[in-house]
């Protein structure tokens, strides 16, 4: 299951949520369909740039261009994420796991609604 939020403004006020269950797909894959959703959401609402906090070193790295892609899922995974984007900025920012607080508990509240 990939969670989504969108923040925005200084003080980081959510204004949506999403959740998707996934079958069938690795924690890597799972990282960029939560990316792919986090732009939709951001275009949804009319944003021209999108920061995106992630705990995934793959995900920032290769979006970035600094690392390869050789996993062809991925590499189609996020040749849509940049089509999706479009002429939309989007600015990669990897927060440690371990600072990484408000994704979690995003997830752990979000699997108690369930």
């Amino acid at each position: 299951e990939i969670y989504t939020s969108l923040f925005v403004g200084q003080r980081q006020m959510c204004i949506r949520d999403s959740s998707k269950r996934l079958e069938y797909t690795t924690n890597n894959e799972a990282e960029y369909l939560a990316l792919l959703e986090a732009v939709r959401m951001a275009k949804q609402h009319g944003a021209e740039k999108l920061v995106v906090q992630t705990d995934s070193q793959l995900l920032f790295h290769q979006v970035r261009g600094e690392w390869r892609v050789r996993e062809p899922r991925l590499r189609a995974l996020l040749e849509a994420v940049r089509r999706e984007a479009g002429s939309m900025s989007l600015e990669m920012r990897w927060v440690p796991r371990e600072q990484n607080a408000r994704a979690d508990r995003l997830s752990r509240k979000r699997k108690e609604e369930e």
